[in-house]
């Protein structure tokens, strides 16, 4: 039987603590009365799994001096949103950021983006249904507002590096 260090053990417990703790928020968000025999029997395991790691926490205590939880100030932007809508994002952003569109041209994308997914929708005369209504309309209008959501709108000063000696120059607009 293979020995492991009181560091090992703590760090397994410490892995499976967290993704107990994740498992039971996700059990929590499940509102749908079809899977409730499901989410009741998950329910019961992860009970069980927490009494588990309880009964092992008295054998092997928490060394650690400080246990933060900061679970809350982290979000997924995508939480929610279906696939077309999270490309539509991806399509403006990667051309914000990465290809250094101006902001017009990357909420332009955006209002493109829209008008494409109404009319593929709606190809041959069909309604739309809600789905793809609330799809549309989570897609905004600028990029602004789009890079807000993903806490991208942080302000940067460019600075000129010279290519032999790497000193950075403060920007200077003539």
């Amino acid at each position: 039987m293979p020995s492991h260090t009181p560091e090992e053990i703590q760090d397994a417990l410490c892995t499976v603590e967290d993704g107990s703790e994740t498992l039971c928020h996700q059990i929590a968000s499940v509102t749908q009365t079809a899977v409730s025999e499901e989410v009741k029997e998950a329910r019961a395991r992860l009970e069980s799994l927490n009494q588990v790691i309880f009964a092992w926490r008295l054998k092997y205590p928490d060394s650690a001096p400080v246990k933060i939880n900061n679970r809350k100030y982290f979000f997924d932007p995508g939480k929610g949103k279906n696939t077309p809508t999270i490309i539509a994002y991806c399509i403006a952003l990667v051309s914000r950021v990465f290809e250094g569109m101006a902001q017009r041209g990357a909420s332009l994308i955006l209002k493109l983006m829209k008008i494409f997914g109404f009319s593929f929708a709606t190809l041959g005369g069909q309604e739309l249904n809600p789905d793809q209504e609330a799809a549309l309309s989570i897609i905004p209008e600028s990029i602004e507002t789009l890079e807000r959501k993903f806490n991208l709108d942080v302000k940067c000063i460019l600075y000129a590096v010279c290519p032999k000696c790497s000193f950075t120059h403060p920007p200077a607009y003539c």
